[in-house]
């Protein structure tokens, strides 16, 4: 999956008379005032995206509460690789799945924070893990400097989640995410890509549009300011 900010109707209307206004100190270029509001942009969406983010704690709680009324949550396919990548789990010749970690053998549970879970109880906990931890990984998957959001939003563990470049010549900005970035750049296009994740980024292209007016304005105003009366 592939989820691209870029060439924005909003931006393209204002974007020539903020570069004309932003470039008239010392030596900046239209690249410059480009990167300046791909920026902007990219720190309010983050912010947008960290606002529509439940409480901490709250989907976990949520998905506690649901297993104790009998509702299992869906197990994910990433949850089920990490369990079964952690705990080398593998079929027997029965069938049976077993956890081929131990050297004695195939087990079936393990004890996890002072509790001995089966498979089946690790998959919940992962998943649970992974649906507690996904609002934070969106609002991380725009995270970039305001100076200088060329190159990668990273995890905390150096992988990327999107990349931000100069396109046509440096006419243009565009935030990408994609597979071919890495996978998890992927499942951050297709968070960003519900209907609560863009109307995340649109007020973040909203908020960045009204300082860009704003900045234009002040910077106009103090023009006119400065012709003698």
């Amino acid at each position: 999956m592939e989820l691209k900010i870029a060439n924005l109707a909003e931006f393209n209307r204002f974007l020539p008379t903020y570069a004309a206004v932003f470039t008239r100190k010392g030596d900046r270029t239209w690249q410059d005032a480009i990167k300046k509001q791909a920026g902007e942009l990219a720190y309010h969406v983050n912010q947008a995206v960290k606002r529509i983010a439940p409480a901490k704690g709250f989907i976990t709680s949520d998905l506690l509460a649901g297993l104790k009324r009998g509702r299992v949550p869906t197990i994910s396919a990433r949850a089920r690789r990490l369990v079964f990548s952690r705990y080398n789990v593998a079929q027997d010749s029965s069938g049976q799945l077993g956890m081929y970690k131990y050297k004695k053998g195939p087990r079936f549970s393990a004890v996890v924070g002072g509790k001995r879970l089966n498979l089946q109880a690790l998959l919940v906990r992962q998943t649970i893990r992974l649906r507690e931890s996904a609002p934070g990984f969106l609002a991380q998957s725009i995270k970039y400097p305001k100076s200088d959001p060329i190159g990668a939003a990273r995890n905390k563990h150096g992988y990327k989640l999107s990349i931000g470049r100069f396109l046509d010549n440096g006419s243009s900005f565009q935030f990408r995410w994609s597979n071919s970035e890495s996978p998890l750049s992927a499942l951050a296009a297709k968070g960003l890509s519900t209907s609560k994740g863009q109307q995340a980024i649109q007020e973040g292209i909203d908020a960045a549009k009204v300082n860009m007016l704003k900045y234009i304005t002040d910077r106009i105003g103090d023009r006119i300011n400065q012709i003698p009366k």
